[in-house]
């Protein structure tokens, strides 16, 4: 019983993951085709894409810890929003510290912002 819960709660956490990772492909994606004011318009793609394996290695033991793998059966929504939130927040953050301590200072705030908002939704 006890192997069966564990390996629901890693299906559920490879699963937000491919979530996630979705979701930075889509942001990827739009911010490429966007067109948006006060942003500078030669969108490094390159840069983004060396984040990626980064923001699988700092959202997987987030997920794992927060994520729906370890939600009660009987947890409220807004325990599970907050969950959410929790996850997307400190990736964010630390993601943020990943790109300033490989001084990738390319990166595109507005591509950052476009992912944590579209990771947000999906998960």
């Amino acid at each position: 019983m006890k192997q069966r819960r564990l390996l629901a709660s890693a299906a559920f956490a490879l699963f937000e993951l491919l979530l996630t990772v979705g979701a930075f492909f889509l942001a990827v994606w739009l911010r490429e085709r966007m067109r948006l004011d006060l942003v500078r318009t030669d969108f490094q793609r390159g840069s983004v894409l060396g984040l990626l394996p980064a923001v699988v290695l700092l959202w997987l033991p987030l997920l794992w810890r927060f994520g729906a793998a370890r939600a009660e059966r009987t947890e409220r929504v807004a325990a599970h929003v907050f969950r959410v939130f929790a996850v997307v927040v400190i990736g964010g953050l630390l993601l943020l510290a990943v790109t300033f301590v490989r001084r990738q200072f390319d990166v595109s705030r507005a591509f950052l912002a476009l992912f944590l908002g579209l990771d947000l939704a999906t998960l």
